[in-house]
Order: structure tokens, then C-alpha cells, then sequence
């Protein structure tokens, strides 16, 4: 069996999977309600950012395989994730602040994520020194890039888990224009070529993921650009899952279904 770090914090991680904008934000939230869970903040990139950037590989793209893992990143990737995440109870208690004194937008915006980051990674192994050693413990993660990844975090994490996370498309691909009309609130890049993308003002900052084949559509409306990011992500996921390696790893939830049936989430 292969051990996680010094403190086997991660054992059977569930990363949330799924097209931007559609629902895995609030997944995520859902299942590090549960007290066995552990996880960095949502969007935390600066673990995968270090492997991960497509800028690392002449901005192809956020794909990644089996063969993008070098020697040693295993263990590095295992040691981050250990060192900067927190318990549940914890982030229970951090989201319910944000609420209660409306910080969401000011903590969005673009030099409050940069500066937020760099504080969290000095104070996160204060805040979750009181809990180390009190449980066992599970990673939970999320990333919309994960649905390019799922080969390479089943090489890092051999006995993961996945929430696939599923939207109606026209809501889906909606929500993405209404966030790519927002760049400073949502994620973005900044690849080295000029967009043209129209309907869309920004012709530096591309929004969530960076899907195989996303140079053909830096000229492309902003509608066709958001459709193709849903199409992209769902045909990534499906070609993977479907793979006898991981059979009985895969949760998949639609966002619609969960008002309706919350049983979706006891997990």
C-alpha cells in the first residue's frame, strides 16, 4: 500500500470534477462539511499551478498524463497538500464569516486572492495544528482542470475518488459567458496571444479551463468559446471514465437534482 507523507493525512481523496460553472464550487463545500475531510481553500491553484501550468508546457493546454509526472513530484504534491490544508470544521466555520459579513466579492478580486494566498500559505499550519493526529483524515479537492488530469491524479493518487459533477448545458454554457464577463472574479490565464474573442472586452485574460485545440478560438464568439469549454470538459472526463481503472471510482451528480433529492449529498 502506498503511504502519503509523514502523516498519511490522504487516503482515499475525492477530488470534485466537472465543467467550470457547474457546481463544483458548491460540492465541494457540501462534502468538507463532513468532519473526515480535509482540503485546502476553494481554487487553491498554487499546488497545481507549480506542475500543472500550461505555461510549463508551452501553453498547450490543461491536458496532462501519466507521462507529465516527473521523479519526485509525487511525494511533493503529497507534501503540499498536507501542509496547506485544513479540517472541516475549520472551513465551516471561515465560510459562515464570509456570509455573515458579505466578504465574498472583496475576497474574489485580484489582489485580495494574491495577497489572501500568500497569508494562507504562512498561517495554515497554525490554524491546523490543533486537529493533526485527532482523526483520520481525507483530502477533498476540486478543479475544473482536473477534467483534463484524471490520468495524472490517478498516478499520484492511486486510491482516489471522483465526484463528476454535471449541469444542464444551456445553464451551464450561460453561466460560463456571465463569468468570462467578469475576468478580475473568476479565474483566468494570460497567454501569450492576443484574444479576439467576440462579445468579450478583455483581450489578454482567457477564463477557466484551457481545453486541447483552445487556440482555434481566440477569434471565435464569446458563446462558441463557452461552448466549447462545456463540450471539452465533458468529452475529457467521458473518455477516461469509462476506462476499466476507474470502475467504481466515479460518483457523477447532477447539479439540478441535488434541491430536489438531497440524499445525492451523503456521501
Amino acid at each position: 500500500q502506498y503511504q502519503y507523507g509523514w502523516r498519511e493525512m490522504i487516503k482515499r481523496p475525492v477530488f470534485i470534477i466537472g465543467a467550470p460553472r457547474s457546481g463544483t464550487s458548491l460540492m465541494q463545500k457540501i462534502v468538507r462539511e463532513h468532519p473526515a475531510f480535509w482540503s485546502p481553500p476553494d481554487e487553491y491553484d498554487i499546488i497545481w499551478n507549480h506542475y500543472c501550468h500550461p505555461k510549463l508546457r508551452q501553453w498547450e493546454s490543461d491536458a496532462m498524463g501519466v507521462g507529465d509526472l516527473k521523479p519526485g513530484d509525487r511525494e511533493m504534491i503529497h507534501e503540499m497538500f498536507e501542509k496547506y490544508s485544513c479540517p472541516s470544521r475549520l472551513w465551516g466555520v471561515i465560510d459562515r464569516e464570509i456570509r455573515g459579513w458579505s466578504l465574498g466579492r472583496i475576497l474574489r478580486s485580484k489582489w485580495m486572492r494574491k495577497i489572501s494566498r500568500v497569508t494562507y500559505q504562512v498561517v495554515s499550519p497554525v490554524l491546523r495544528s490543533g486537529w493533526i493526529g485527532e482523526s483520520d483524515s481525507r483530502l477533498a479537492n476540486k478543479s475544473v482542470h482536473h477534467c483534463f488530469r484524471l490520468p495524472y491524479l490517478l498516478a499520484l493518487f492511486p486510491d482516489a475518488q471522483f465526484i463528476y459533477m454535471i449541469r444542464e448545458g444551456p445553464n451551464n454554457v450561460s453561466s460560463l459567458i456571465n463569468g468570462w464577463r467578469n475576468p478580475y472574479k473568476n479565474f483566468t490565464y494570460e497567454p501569450p496571444v492576443n484574444l479576439n474573442i467576440r462579445g468579450y472586452d478583455d483581450s489578454h485574460r482567457w477564463n477557466f479551463t484551457l481545453p486541447p485545440g483552445w487556440r482555434d478560438y481566440i477569434n471565435r464568439p464569446l458563446e462558441e468559446v463557452c461552448a466549447f469549454q462545456w463540450i471539452s470538459s465533458h468529452k475529457a472526463v467521458l473518455n477516461e471514465i469509462e476506462k476499466s481503472e476507474f470502475s467504481k471510482r466515479v460518483i457523477r451528480i447532477k447539479l439540478e437534482d441535488i434541491g430536489t433529492d438531497p440524499a445525492l449529498c451523503l456521501l
